[in-house]
């Protein structure tokens, strides 16, 4: 399939929940819908919820895009008024505001002296901008609309970063070297269109093993409350279930309301390798039915010659790859109820040294080329130069597993997670529980030997629903599990024997 010809074919364009900002009240896309405020036009898709935002004196300041929650309270009322306590003029009063928020959101500010956009804690409703055209948007796909000669219509499946697994454009870049993408912790200075760290400022305080109880329950009733804003405002919620460490802290953090779910598992298993869909369905099923949950068993299709890839591409403006197309855009618009709520496990490795390595306690830095290499990403001179430019910019004093937590936050999940949601199944929302300052705060506080021994999961679980640890993480049970290591033997076997002549070379050296 060719890229649009001309104009209106782009503007023809199903962007699900995705936005537009700019000085021009001109029509972006058919059907969106239009916002002015002081100069600006927002224009959104009418399945975004768009809230306008009023101080306490009832002036209108800007707009809360999405789907913001407050405890356990999603933000729905129009307009939205901000408490007496928040000073529209002041960005620290708002701050303190925004960062009491979970969900996936964007504030847009635009109060005389406060013009900022400012994301959730994952930046989970991702926007990029253009310095050049003064404008933002949801992705490069909405924000190049009307240039059909723009190379994001002639990009195809199977390119950068559609090439391998788990590709993408770390550290605010896109396709488009005019064009970046706003990170986690910054906000966007619609005075400069320049990106600004708000988070963190300085080194962060470790916690003592004695504080780490009450700080788990801290993200457990965080958690707890996004899922239960969920539960009241969508007429079905959905959540992925595997085998894994994520979907089980959701699923602990959602027990008061996990009779209100339908828990869902993706089933590669007739065209993909067994292993690891196996063992998504082995520990999902056991879960399921030993609690009585409900539990929706989603087959997914063989690739096949359709335009999925290339719509769900589109879809996230080619900030990612097309992996996910088959489940978390196809099996899911085929199979489920699209007017409820999905909620993802994204985040849960923000607490899990993601990016760590053994030896990290015993250094104090990192070079750009060595945070690709453990990103998985190509050392190309735009990467290099950009992963610069970011270390460049942190807060003098952190050490380096801070960085690499960071690296988590702000590359993984804001440049390649996030963008994915829009690809996604157009839910009435796609909500992250884990996400949320506060969650961040304490995750990024653990002790680094918590991190390492993956701690966090086992703990949040044991003291939200002890019972989930009965079965373990990524392992298979029984008599699966025994055929599982006896068919593993001899290669660990190998690794073993091979480890200790390397050991041996190096101490006669």
């Amino acid at each position: 399939m060719a890229g649009p010809a001309d104009p209106s074919r782009m503007t023809n364009l199903d962007l699900p929940h995705q936005f537009y900002l700019a000085p021009t009240d001109a029509p972006w896309i058919d059907g969106w819908k239009q916002f002015a405020c002081d100069g600006l036009t927002l224009q959104a898709d009418p399945r975004l919820p768009v809230i306008p935002l009023h101080s306490a004196a009832d002036t209108h300041v800007g707009f809360l895009l999405g789907w913001p929650i407050r405890g356990t309270k999603l933000l729905s009322i129009a307009p939205l008024h901000l408490p007496p306590s928040v000073d529209p003029e002041r960005a620290e009063s708002l701050e303190t505001f925004i960062y009491e928020l979970g969900g996936r959101f964007l504030v847009l500010m635009l109060s005389s002296s406060c013009r900022r956009i400012y994301p959730d804690a994952g930046a989970t409703l991702g926007l990029v901008y253009s310095k050049a055209e003064k404008a933002v948007a949801s992705t490069l796909t909405a924000l190049m609309a009307h240039q059909p000669d723009h190379p994001i219509w002639d990009a195809r499946p199977g390119t950068f970063p559609d090439n391998r697994p788990n590709q993408f454009f770390p550290a605010g870049l896109t396709l488009d070297p005019d064009v970046h993408r706003l990170l986690p912790n910054h906000f966007l200075d619609l005075e400069r269109f320049q990106p600004v760290r708000c988070y963190p400022n300085h080194p962060l305080r470790c916690l003592e093993p004695a504080e780490i109880p009450a700080q788990l329950e801290t993200i457990r009733t965080l958690a707890s409350g996004c899922i239960q804003a969920a539960v009241a405002a969508a007429p079905v919620v959905y959540a992925p279930l595997t085998a894994g460490r994520d979907s089980r802290m959701v699923l602990a953090c959602a027990r008061a309301f996990a009779d209100q779910i339908q828990f869902v598992t993706f089933d590669h298993t007739h065209f993909n390798e067994p292993g690891s869909a196996v063992l998504d369905l082995e520990i999902a099923n056991a879960l399921t039915t030993q609690y009585g949950l409900q539990h929706r068993v989603l087959p997914v299709a063989a690739r096949h010659e359709d335009q999925s890839d290339l719509r769900y591409l589109r879809r996230t403006g080619f900030a990612g790859g097309a992996g996910k197309a088959l489940d978390f855009l196809c099996a899911c618009e085929q199979q489920l109820d699209l007017t409820g709520a999905w909620l993802t496990g994204f985040a849960g490795e923000v607490g899990r040294a993601f990016y760590w390595r053994s030896e990290d306690a015993a250094r104090s830095d990192i070079t750009p080329a060595e945070l690709l290499q453990r990103m998985l990403l190509p050392p190309s001179d735009p990467f290099l130069t950009a992963m610069e430019q970011w270390l460049h910019q942190l807060p003098p004093g952190l050490p380096l597993p801070t960085i690499l937590d960071l690296a988590y936050t702000e590359h993984r999940l804001g440049c390649w997670a996030a963008p994915h949601l829009y690809g996604a199944a157009p839910f009435q929302m796609n909500l992250v529980p884990l996400c949320h300052r506060a969650i961040f705060e304490v995750m990024l506080q653990l002790p680094p030997d918590y991190k390492l021994h993956q701690a966090l999961a086992r703990d949040l679980i044991a003291g939200a629903w002890p019972e989930l640890l009965q079965l373990p993480f990524n392992e298979h049970v029984g008599l699966r599990k025994l055929i599982d290591h006896l068919r593993r033997a001899p290669r660990e076997l190998k690794w073993a024997m091979q480890r200790k002549v390397r050991n041996a070379l190096r101490h006669r050296n």
